[in-house]
């Protein structure tokens, strides 16, 4: 069952949503802000011998520049960088959530397609991929809606959840892969 508004309401209002704004409540999901630190990737054909492809065990510092903070921030087309929202995220144990470009948003064609799962019992900032798939530049600033969030009760409670099984709880910022 996907939440409704009043359900989200009710969740982000007692503590499920820090900061929580009233007018990012939809009638079945909540708008997410950009948050004010932003992650690029590196240029790792420039420093990688060829026939050295990356995998999971790379190191994120490998691929990606630190966090660092913006005002505003000029996406090149194709060009991808990681984001944050600037919610803080206490995800109920009995609900999981999924993170998708608000209509505007693919308009623009800007894209946000991968990890966009976020298990029951997750807390942070969600980290999410922002990627720019239209022919002009695009300007992105802290406070932006770009993404929502869609939360789905589960049948039962898990027997181990994210707080127990995850790697990125109480994250803050845009977190590279670990």
């Amino acid at each position: 069952m996907i939440w409704n508004d009043r359900l989200i309401r009710e969740w982000a209002c007692t503590g499920g949503v820090t900061p929580f704004a009233e007018d990012c409540v939809n009638p079945a999901s909540l708008d997410l802000r950009l948050g004010a630190w932003i992650r690029e990737p590196l240029q790792c054909w420039q420093t990688r011998p060829v026939g050295r492809a990356i995998d999971k065990r790379t190191k994120a510092s490998d691929l990606w520049t630190d966090a660092f903070d913006f005002t505003e921030y000029i996406l090149r087309p194709g060009q991808c960088v990681l984001c944050h929202s600037f919610e803080y995220i206490k995800m109920p144990r009995h609900a999981a959530g999924m993170i998708a470009s608000k209509s505007s948003t693919g308009r623009l064609l800007l894209e946000h397609f991968h990890s966009g799962w976020v298990d029951c019992s997750f807390s942070g900032n969600i980290t999410f991929e922002l990627k720019n798939d239209g022919p002009w530049e695009m300007a992105l600033r802290p406070g932006d809606l770009w993404l929502q969030l869609v939360m789905m009760e589960m049948m039962e409670e898990p027997d181990r959840d994210y707080s127990v099984t995850g790697r990125y709880n109480g994250q803050t910022g845009p977190e590279a892969h670990r």
